[in-house]
């Protein structure tokens, strides 16, 4: 087992700057990047999911300066069913900046992960409160 949790039906949302459409992500990248991910988390089939949402770089502003035309801040929302112990977040959160950096080719330095809170009690599939 990887990263000590098997099978966490992990929702992962991202969420890419773009200057402009040549920069969306190919459906045949994104399918790659959720089976990488699914192996990555050891799931079952249809078990990870992946949406990408893309933030126009009109629509994003840094306080103080103008990002540079290199940076491309990839936002990577996790939600699990329970988060493990913070030293094992701090080994899967390298790990999916790595993963998503070099799957969507963007630099791993603009790849920011973010941990929902716990998905248990609080998420449901088909209605069915996930406990």
């Amino acid at each position: 087992m990887q990263n000590g949790v098997k099978n966490t039906v992990p929702i992962i949302r991202l969420k890419l700057l773009i200057r402009d459409n040549a920069e969306r992500i190919k459906q045949e990248t994104l399918q790659a990047l959720a089976d990488e991910l699914g192996r990555y988390f050891e799931s079952k089939p249809a078990t990870t999911w992946l949406e990408v949402d893309y933030l126009p770089a009109e629509q994003y502003a840094e306080n103080l300066c103008e990002p540079a035309e290199d940076v491309k801040p990839t936002l990577v929302y996790v939600l699990r069913h329970h988060l493990p112990h913070e030293e094992e977040l701090v080994r899967e959160a390298s790990e999916l900046a790595r993963i998503v950096a070099n799957r969507l080719q963007r630099p791993r330095r603009n790849t920011h992960i973010f941990y929902e809170p716990a998905g248990k009690g609080r998420v449901a599939f088909g209605g069915t409160l996930v406990r």
